[in-house]
């Protein structure tokens, strides 16, 4: 590396810095499409795990893309409605204004 280098870690990487001179690091969380899986199952690692290390911010914000994504993907495949179905799950989508998103109830 050198001084003015950005270094990009995919989601759920360990890090650590180490400088002989004064450094920043920075935690960056990745809401892109093809990082959103990663950044999903890391946060459910933390989440079993019992160990937080995500801004509440960012778990909302990841909550709600992949709700988005999960709900287009349905919407494009509704076979898959009849596997979710079939393993006990049921989709809640509310009109009312108390829930801004559906939610996967078991």
């Amino acid at each position: 590396m050198e001084e003015g280098a950005i270094l990009t870690l995919p989601p759920g990487v360990p890090r650590a810095v180490f400088s002989i001179t004064d450094s920043l690091a920075e935690g960056g969380h990745f809401f892109l499409l093809s990082a959103l899986e990663a950044s999903f199952a890391f946060g459910l690692r933390q989440h079993i795990s019992g160990n937080p290390a995500s801004h509440v911010a960012s778990d909302i914000i990841l909550h709600g893309l992949l709700t988005h994504y999960f709900l287009a993907v349905m919407a494009a495949h509704p076979a898959i409605i009849k596997e979710i179905r079939s393993e006990k799950f049921h989709i809640v989508v509310s009109n009312s204004k108390s829930e801004n998103s559906p939610q996967l109830r078991n």
